[in-house]
């Protein structure tokens, strides 16, 4: 059973790196025909450097969420599952990834309920750090709810309808099996919310919050970077790009089964630098943007998977 396991995981790795290594290549006829400077590559490296750094703040936050379920791990542990998980956002559906954390963490002592629960109250935090920060751009945030008015409306009725379903099968998983039973309780002792009643993981969800509104300035900064260092580019406040960046962020998580949030978080990147940079710049800024996080992904998964090859090779 664990061979079967092991070679499951295998494909499933090796299939969402083909689709990682699709977007690379996909990217490959621009970069080459870009006639970069100095300091454009020095800024590229610098905002892969900077998003490279989010997945501590994520690694963090996740952290926090699991004490709230008494769960301890260390911080390199909790931001390598989710450097390796990440990888799998490339793999259409969008859902992937999330996966992908359940399955690490399960092979890391964590009971799949506790991961599912904790990285609930996790996204929970990403979205109001998002939206708190998208608030700095109110004109490109209003046009995103209008544009995508019609997908929200789907989100919610798919999401009432799979609440609806998951409970009936719940309920009458509940009636059937006394093993159930005891999951059920206790997945909703951990997932039930009740956790953040008290002060301190009251606080530890405020740390969460604040932890993702630093991830989303270093993300804006990243694309702040790249679009400052072309040529012809108007000054672009660093506010602004923050805002932008987490605009997008939204965009990409709005808009159902893009993967990674392709083609929609870059058409609001260029929405919103436009009027300020222009169009041809805010369209390159948002095309070497989506290159820079996509080899920064990359470069996150290998960096884990070879961590956790040595650990094992020292064992």
């Amino acid at each position: 059973m664990k061979t079967a396991g092991k070679w499951l995981g295998l494909a499933a790795t090796l299939l969402c790196l083909y689709f990682f290594s699709s977007q690379v290549v996909a990217y490959w006829k621009t970069i080459r025909e870009f006639p970069g400077t100095p300091a454009f590559t020095v800024a590229f490296l610098g905002s892969m450097a900077l998003y490279l750094s989010t997945y501590a703040t994520s690694g963090k936050s996740w952290q926090l969420a699991l004490r709230m379920a008494s769960t301890h791990i260390s911080l390199g542990k909790s931001t390598r599952i989710i450097m390796q998980s990440q990888i799998a956002k490339f793999a259409p559906g969008n859902v992937a990834h999330h996966i992908g954390r359940v399955v690490l963490a399960n092979r890391a002592g964590i009971p799949p309920a506790t991961t599912v629960a904790t990285a609930a109250i996790d996204m929970l935090a990403l979205l109001i750090a998002a939206l708190l920060a998208a608030l700095l751009v109110l004109e490109p945030l209003t046009t995103l709810i209008r544009q995508y008015e019609e997908h929200l409306e789907q989100s919610a009725r798919l999401a009432t309808i799979t609440g609806l379903t998951l409970s009936a099968v719940a309920l009458f998983a509940y009636a059937g099996s006394r093993r159930v039973r005891r999951g059920l309780r206790k997945f909703a002792g951990v997932s039930g919310l009740s956790a953040l009643g008290n002060i301190q993981n009251l606080r530890r969800m405020l740390a969460c919050i604040a932890l993702y509104l630093g991830s989303f300035v270093l993300g804006g900064s990243a694309l702040w970077l790249i679009a400052e260092s072309l040529p012809a580019s108007n000054q672009i406040q660093l506010v602004w790009a923050v805002g932008t960046y987490a605009v997008a962020w939204l965009a990409g998580f709005i808009a159902p089964g893009a993967p990674a949030g392709l083609g929609v978080r870059e058409a609001v990147i260029v929405l919103a630098l436009g009027p300020m940079a222009g169009k041809d710049v805010a369209t390159t800024s948002a095309l070497f943007f989506r290159l820079a996080t996509t080899i920064g992904d990359g470069a996150a998964f290998s960096i884990a998977w070879l961590y956790e090859k040595k650990i094992k090779s020292s064992d």
